[in-house]
């Protein structure tokens, strides 16, 4: 029994080291996928704020248009006005050239306002533009980063798992068994214990199991998380 024991902790040893890296190999791709989301997100609003920009502009030229449009009107109105024949006449082309000037300043105030909004736009776009960019690069660089971390972390997991398979076949198949049951619902499957307190729950060990576990000639289990127990001292021996 007390090879088994050794073995059961030193499986456990294993399995802990493993899981730490596998942890971190899972990370990796979850703060890459993240990364590129952000870029993805920021792309997207750089598109719709560049086809605001575009959408701007065009009303910005249909604007210039009315206004060179209603330039040619206030031509064509002065022009009735100078041929006139009556005082009636003189002051209806007043009226139509008053008008035409009305329109003609409002539309370009509200040409100026669009343009400097359209200035306004494109300037908080360049901004924005740069901003994406750099996450691009921040993107690129962690993904050789976390390219060589994996390949490293691939290799001492290669190196942390050596050796197993050997020492799982010297388990009885119904404690190996037990053993993977417990450790895929738990995390873990084995504590290793110094003192009459199960370090992974904080829950009492009875005394009567204590002092098997400190003489390592049975198997004894947590009663409270249900995680297999070893002596750290048969495991030292």
């Amino acid at each position: 029994m007390r090879e088994q024991l050794r073995a059961l902790g030193k499986l456990a040893r294993i399995d802990a080291a493993a899981r730490e890296l596998d942890l971190e190999l899972r990370e990796i791709p979850k703060r890459l996928e993240e990364l590129r989301a952000d870029v993805q997100r920021l792309e997207t609003l750089l598109a719709r704020e560049r086809q605001q920009i575009a959408d701007a502009e065009a009303l910005a030229r249909d604007q210039a248009e009315q206004i060179a449009s209603s330039q040619e009107a206030l031509a064509r109105a002065r022009q009735k006005g100078a041929r006139a024949r009556n005082a009636r006449e003189v002051e209806a082309a007043e009226k139509e050239i008053e008008h035409v000037r009305r329109s003609q300043r409002e539309r370009e105030d509200e040409h100026g306002r669009l343009t400097a909004a359209i200035e306004r736009m494109k300037s908080t776009l360049a901004t924005h533009e740069r901003e994406v960019e750099a996450l691009r690069a921040q993107l690129a660089q962690e993904e050789a980063r976390s390219q060589a971390r994996m390949s490293e972390l691939a290799e001492q997991r290669k190196r942390v798992v050596a050796g197993r398979d050997e020492i799982a076949a010297m388990l009885p198949r119904e404690l190996l068994g037990r053993y993977e049951r417990i450790r895929e619902k738990r995390g873990t499957g084995v504590v290793e214990v110094a003192e009459p307190t199960c370090p992974a729950c904080r829950m009492a060990i009875r005394p009567q199991a204590f002092v098997v576990l400190q003489r390592g000639d049975a198997l004894e289990h947590c009663t409270s998380c249900q995680r297999l127990l070893v002596h750290r001292a048969v495991l030292e021996d």
